[in-house]
């Protein structure tokens, strides 16, 4: 069966039918994951997508890629019939359109696994039933059990699902990456006129002050977009304490990979996440300076900055 040539509907059905089959692979969901979960942070346009892949590129991680996406209600099964990391560090691609990486055994955010257990709108989600967690829970004991190695989730859309996921999965683990504001800012601006063909339309990320921002200019909706994402993490840091945040630059990123990635390998062995070093990545990566949206709009979105 050519499940490309499905209807969307038959193929979202098709993959959902397959959640019995996880709960075959797992005894009981409340015993504790074989390795904590790692989970990628930050606003959209902080540069995670090259992040992530150099992470899977250069530590032994497993993760999702476009292939387990495909088959989204049972990532498992892909995990236990191929090899995707060693794939992909055969031939890495650090290039990337709007978070998308191209290639079946290329990292993925895998929207559509994440939507088996959190609603798609409105994104901030505060709590899910006890049924979704359990689901949850069971899929990932699955993968792991699959994989026999830690995982790297990259979803963004999981910094508006951080309470019920710190709540789901006491084990996880979270990097956070930070960037210049004003070039977060700049490229969020930008992902707005490539995809819709104007500033004003929503892109990415929907926080839950989302309505107090939809009548601002477009330049101060994404600077409030970013620090609503930001101030949720710090939010989330707070109210729990012994859960283990991480925190990245990406512009320090970009000038010394090496580091940061040693950096980061060092601390998940402190969280008892053992994962190994196995390819070294490109030396430096170029930070873009250009400037790729109207002149004015980018004029005000400086000045807006410095005023707030």
């Amino acid at each position: 069966m050519n499940l490309r040539k499905l209807p969307y509907k038959a193929y979202l059905f098709f993959n959902r039918s397959l959640k019995f089959l996880e709960k075959l692979q797992v005894r009981s969901p409340e015993e504790m994951l074989p390795s904590r979960p790692v989970f990628i942070l930050g606003a959209p346009r902080c540069g995670s997508t090259l992040i992530y892949q150099n992470l899977v590129s250069t530590l032994d991680l497993a993760y999702l890629s476009n292939l387990h996406c495909f088959l989204f209600g049972a990532p498992w099964l892909i995990e236990r019939i191929t090899n995707a990391p060693d794939k992909f560090r055969s031939n890495p691609v650090y290039n990337s359109q709007l978070g998308f990486t191209k290639g079946r055994y290329a990292p993925s955010e895998c929207g559509e696994f994440w939507y088996r257990f959190f609603r798609r709108m409105p994104q901030y989600v505060d709590s899910v039933g006890t049924s979704k967690k359990k689901e949850l829970r069971i899929a990932l004991h699955a993968f792991l059990k699959a994989s026999g190695k830690p995982v790297l989730f990259k979803n963004l859309v999981s910094v508006l699902r951080l309470k019920p996921l710190i709540e789901t999965i006491p084990e996880a683990v979270f990097i956070v990456i930070h960037r210049e504001e004003k070039d977060m800012a700049h490229s969020i601006l930008e992902a707005r006129k490539k995809m819709t063909g104007n500033y004003t339309s929503w892109f990415s990320l929907r926080p839950p002050n989302i309505e107090e921002l939809l009548p601002l200019s477009p330049e101060k909706q994404v600077v409030h977009q970013i620090r609503s994402t930001y101030e949720l993490i710090s939010d989330a840091e707070k109210q729990y304490p012994d859960t283990p945040f991480f925190h990245i630059q990406y512009e320090d990123f970009c000038n010394s990979p090496e580091k940061i990635i040693v950096d980061v390998k060092n601390f998940l062995h402190q969280q008892h996440v053992q994962v190994r070093k196995v390819s070294a990545p490109q030396s430096r990566f170029e930070k873009r300076s250009e400037i790729k949206i109207d002149k004015a709009l980018y004029n005000s979105l400086i000045n807006y900055i410095k005023k707030n």
